[in-house]
C-alpha cells in the first residue's frame, strides 16, 4: 500500500507540469494486510498526497470468507 501511494503521489506530482488540476487515486482491495508496512507509513502517504491536492478513494471490495468485517483495526484518516 505504501508503494502504491508513493507511486501514485510522484506520478501525480508530474501530472501537475502538464498542468492537470483535478487529482483522484481510486484504490480497489479487499482490505487484508492494508497495514502491512505500518498504519504510521500509510498514514504518512495519505497526508502527503492530501497535501498535495489528491483525493484517495479506498473503496473496500469485500467476500465471505476473509471478511473485512473479522478485521480488528479501526483507522480514520
Amino acid at each position: 500500500m505504501v508503494k502504491m501511494l508513493d507511486f501514485a503521489r510522484r506520478s501525480f506530482s508530474e501530472a501537475d507540469s502538464e498542468g492537470v488540476a483535478s487529482k483522484l487515486l481510486i484504490v480497489i482491495t479487499d482490505a487484508q494486510g492494508i497495514f502491512k508496512e505500518g498504519r504510521a507509513a500509510v498514514a504518512d502517504q495519505v497526508k502527503q498526497a492530501r497535501q498535495r491536492g489528491m483525493m484517495v478513494m479506498l473503496v473496500v471490495v469485500d467476500n465471505a470468507e476473509k471478511s473485512i468485517t473479522e478485521i480488528k483495526v479501526l483507522f480514520v484518516f
